[in-house]
């Protein structure tokens, strides 16, 4: 193969089709790529160009994402490793029981205070 081709070697964690991916949440949306590329600004055959690919630049599905109101990226998550997926929401976790704690915390204080308020 090419060297200046090597990135599309999908190895043993093969990265989705984005091509097939946007097409399958305009299908969803129902929308037409001809309304798409209209408010991408673009024509419907550099469209086209893009759903062709396997590979999108993350700047072209980002304004995909924005004009069709979906996150590609968070919705690319569960394409990830089984231990990579993990560990990410593993800190997702731990960030929401420190904020559930401070929730606690200040639930006490609050009581704390509306107690001293009634004498």
């Amino acid at each position: 193969m090419d060297d200046s081709k090597k990135y599309k070697l999908q190895g043993i964690h093969p990265h989705p089709n984005l091509g097939k991916l946007i097409e399958r949440k305009l299908k969803e949306r129902r929308l037409t790529k001809a309304e798409v590329s209209r408010r991408l600004g673009i024509t419907p055959s550099v469209f086209q160009q893009y759903i062709k690919q396997e590979s999108v630049q993350f700047g072209v599905l980002w304004k995909i994402g924005i004009v069709i109101e979906y996150n590609f990226f968070a919705g690319l998550m569960e394409y990830l490793p089984e231990h990579i997926l993990n560990s990410a929401q593993s800190s997702f976790q731990k960030t929401i029981a420190q904020q559930a704690d401070e929730i606690a915390d200040l639930k006490k204080e609050n009581e704390i205070y509306k107690g001293i308020l009634k004498k």
